[in-house]
């Protein structure tokens, strides 16, 4: 395992621990169907937290549950027809509106979020990304392993 899957799995562990305790806190709030709110919070971080320890812990499966993990974080989105964001762990979203003057926007995160809406009325269309799902989905990529076994014929162990 690398320095990268080790920072990434320790950043989706915590960022399913805190996502899941806030999910499961705002469970006695809501009845009905608003009971899949929290729910897919739990879903979601749980997974977080799933794909975070079997990266840690160099599971086959942990760096591609780590990749999905980190590509949902990715997208930053607010429209007069719904929004999207999701941080776990660690975020800073940078944001650009697309129907004003394109003033840079940032946001620094600790911690978890989900944000989904529909019909909402923002003042303008804003498109972004989160920054640190990009950097540690960049690391998944760079730090995967070199594969190791036969490199050359003479390595065989017979004659050339």
């Amino acid at each position: 395992m690398t320095r990268v899957q080790e920072v990434v799995g320790f950043l989706e562990i915590i960022a399913g621990v805190w996502g899941t305790v806030l999910g499961i806190l705002i469970v006695p709030k809501v009845s009905g169907l608003l009971f899949l709110v929290p729910l897919t919070i739990i879903l979601l971080f749980t997974f977080f937290g799933i794909a975070g320890l079997l990266l840690y812990r160099g599971h086959r499966l942990g760096r591609p549950l780590s990749i999905v993990a980190q590509v949902i974080q990715v997208p930053v989105f607010f429209t007069s027809w719904g929004g999207y964001y999701c941080l776990g762990g660690a975020g800073l979203r940078l944001t650009i509106p697309l129907d004003s003057n394109g003033y840079l926007g940032w946001y620094v995160h600790l911690g978890s979020q989900l944000h989904v809406s529909w019909a909402a009325e923002p003042e303008a269309t804003t498109i972004g990304i989160n920054v640190v799902a990009v950097v540690l989905l960049i690391g998944l990529f760079l730090s995967r392993k070199p594969a190791t076994g036969v490199t050359s014929p003479a390595s065989l162990g017979g004659a050339a």
